[in-house]
């Protein structure tokens, strides 16, 4: 019998996916060493390293099994500011390497920040811009084309517009609507996505100042 042992570790392939990635979710990266002509190799040591961005490997270094396979579980980074995220597969102390890029994505809308221009509004003022951002649970903005309910804490005569206290996010982060009063008074703004009321956000507290003194109204008969 004649048996044909394999060459010497040429090239690791990447089997597992390298589509995008949410941020701070898991995925579980595979990897095969072979020589040139295809021929696995197994029970040799990979080594895992991300090499951008803040993500982590467990299992590593991980050893390949029959079929040439080392695998380990990958969390993603939590910000999508330095995607991709790139993990380094290594084998025989840099003899054979191979990067695994995975572009990030946003998470599911998780809270609003809802910012007035100023927080010390005169009654009768021209309306003031009102700006709600959506972030997922790891502060990147996520565009969206949610509807988002709008209301005052508590009841007040604020005006909204556009009217009807219900609008919807365009294929963006953020959403601007505009807040008018002619009343001397203390609310916030809050703000629930749709059918979803857990997802909101709050303003701070607005307090309406009166405008300049207008008249003398007699009380007395």
């Amino acid at each position: 019998e004649i048996v044909v042992d394999h060459a010497v570790a040429d090239s690791l392939v990447i089997l597992s996916s390298t589509a995008d990635i949410a941020v701070g979710t898991d995925r579980i990266l595979q990897v095969r060493l072979q020589d040139v002509y295809g021929n696995v190799l197994s029970g040799e040591s990979v080594t895992f390293t991300p090499t951008q961005g803040t993500g982590s490997v467990t299992g590593s270094p991980a050893t390949t099994d029959a079929n040439g396979i080392a695998e380990v579980s990958y969390t993603a980074s939590q910000s999508t500011g330095a995607s991709p995220d790139i993990i380094e597969a290594n084998f025989g102390a840099g003899a054979v390497t191979r990067e695994i890029s995975l572009p990030l994505s946003v998470g599911a809308v998780s809270y609003y920040t809802v910012v007035p221009t100023t927080t010390t509004p005169t009654a009768g003022d021209a309306a003031q811009n009102v700006t709600v951002t959506a972030y997922d649970q790891y502060d990147n903005e996520v565009v969206n084309s949610d509807s988002i309910v709008v209301t005052t804490i508590p009841a007040s005569s604020v005006i909204l517009t556009p009217s009807g206290g219900e609008f919807d996010f365009v294929s963006s982060s953020t959403y601007t609507f505009t807040v008018a009063d002619t009343v001397m008074e203390d609310f916030r703004i809050r703000v629930e996505r749709f059918g979803q009321s857990g997802v909101q956000g709050t303003s701070d507290e607005i307090v309406v100042d009166h405008a300049v003194a207008d008249s003398l109204v007699i009380l007395s008969s």
